[in-house]
């Protein structure tokens, strides 16, 4: 509430490929890892209430959460989906590392059945 009249605020963005540091700490995969695995969908599930409580606050702003490319985009998506609500103020980012995964992010983005 302090910033959000602040003009140089632009938008909202909580984290940065939290789901990757979630699931590759230290660059390696702890995916199978029951613990971690329950972590990253504690994650997912609480995203939706993250950001729908920070647009309450600041209805003026979009709200950003940023990727590591579209790799936990299926993860996401569900509980973002779940209750119906539209979301329209939400964007997701999508921080990539090379042209070739740009172009294939973009080419597959439609069939992805996320907006």
């Amino acid at each position: 509430e302090k910033y959000k009249n602040d003009p140089a605020v632009r938008m909202w963005a909580p984290g940065n490929e939290n789901l990757h540091r979630i699931l590759y700490p230290h660059w390696v995969s702890q995916a199978n890892d029951p613990t971690v695995r329950a972590r990253a969908d504690a994650f997912a599930a609480f995203l939706p209430t993250l950001v729908d409580r920070i647009h309450a606050l600041d209805p003026d702003h979009p709200v950003l959460y940023r990727d590591a490319e579209d790799v936990y985009l299926p993860l996401l998506k569900a509980p973002l989906q779940a209750d119906g609500d539209a979301r329209p103020w939400f964007v997701y980012g999508a921080n990539v590392y090379s042209s070739v995964r740009l172009r294939d992010i973009i080419a597959a983005w439609p069939a992805q059945g996320f907006s």
